[in-house]
């Protein structure tokens, strides 16, 4: 073998291959850089706490900023605030996955743990996204718009319906029911069902109704909508749902057509004893949902983030690497 010089690095140059000194040094480097920030190096001896707490505590609380931004009154009252907050939130979201893969890419750590955050806070955001739409839709919407809705007590069916357009609670007079044999229906995925809400013989022209979904079968041979029990009931909580009302309409038509009856302005209510409890238990349900979906973030990122940390603690460790200790001898 003869030992040369190519520049500053020595080299071998005979029956084996070259060996660039150098080279050699810097793979070692890169692979020593590369093994500390993979997914297997360098375990704590046991559970990190802070750690845990972290992984799930900033997953939580992005959940509850997000859904609480969805579904409060400041989205109703100012939803370009309610929308800068969210955003706000999930900037500052991404910033802490960032500056967490910063971190462990300049002290060559596992990747393990940046991942595990960076997902769960994905699945907050999208979860409380998912839930937050919904619970908006389905309840506070409504809840808000029943608010600036007025109130009206004794109300006569025969009225005309412009009369009562701003109406969001309404206490009919006595003797008022639902003429549930003359109900009708409307079928787009789901079903529309209406019936006229009737005092006496009935009306020439109608302008109230008894309405829900999925509450009866198509052509309507049963009725299950509102407080359909209860003898008791005669007064109802206005359907605010544009895209409900849109089909109720049209269950409408096809009730006018039907049984012959002029629709000018019709009102579609869920006919119930008490709309103001209904109305209530919007509130309710929608602070259930917060509520519980919050405290199920919180058992589910923490479960995952300790259930993690106890694995990676537990995880049988990696046999030492033989070292290589056939060298190149220069002469």
């Amino acid at each position: 073998q003869v030992c040369v010089k190519l520049g500053s690095f020595p080299a071998v140059v005979g029956t084996e291959p070259i060996i660039m000194y150098s080279q050699k040094k810097n793979e070692e480097l890169l692979q020593d850089y590369f093994h500390g920030v993979s997914f297997v190096h360098r375990y704590d001896n046991g559970m990190n706490l802070k750690r845990a707490v972290r992984n799930f505590l900033f997953p939580t609380a992005l959940f509850v900023t997000v859904l609480g931004c969805l579904i409060f009154r400041l989205r109703y009252q100012a939803g370009s605030l309610a929308a800068g907050l969210k955003l706000l939130a999930e900037l500052c979201g991404g910033a802490l996955c960032v500056a967490m893969f910063v971190h462990t890419c300049r002290a060559r750590s596992s990747l393990l743990w940046p991942v595990f955050f960076t997902l769960c806070m994905i699945v907050s955001d999208l979860g409380a996204a998912v839930i937050g739409e919904w619970t908006w839709k389905a309840l506070s919407e409504p809840e808000f718009d029943f608010e600036a809705l007025a109130t009206y007590m004794e109300v006569d069916v025969h009225s005309s319906g412009k009369r009562y357009s701003d109406a969001g609670r309404v206490y009919f007079v006595a003797g008022t029911r639902v003429e549930k044999d003359a109900a009708s229906c409307f079928v787009n995925e789901r079903t529309y069902c209406i019936a006229p809400i009737v005092r006496g013989a009935g009306n020439s022209s109608q302008n109230f109704f008894s309405s829900g979904i999925d509450c009866c079968d198509c052509p309507v041979t049963t009725w299950r909508c509102g407080a359909w029990e209860d003898p008791f009931a005669a007064s109802g909580l206005r359907q605010v749902n544009n895209a409900d009302l849109a089909f109720y309409r049209l269950a409408a038509d096809k009730w006018s057509v039907e049984y012959a009856q002029s629709v000018a302005d019709a009102l579609f209510f869920e006919f119930t004893k008490d709309p103001k409890i209904l109305q209530e238990s919007y509130g309710i349900r929608k602070a259930d949902i917060f509520l519980w979906g919050s405290v199920l973030a919180f058992l589910v990122f923490g479960a995952a983030s300790v259930t993690l940390e106890f694995v990676v603690a537990n995880w049988p460790a990696s046999p030492p690497e033989e070292k290589d200790n056939s060298a190149p001898k220069y002469i």
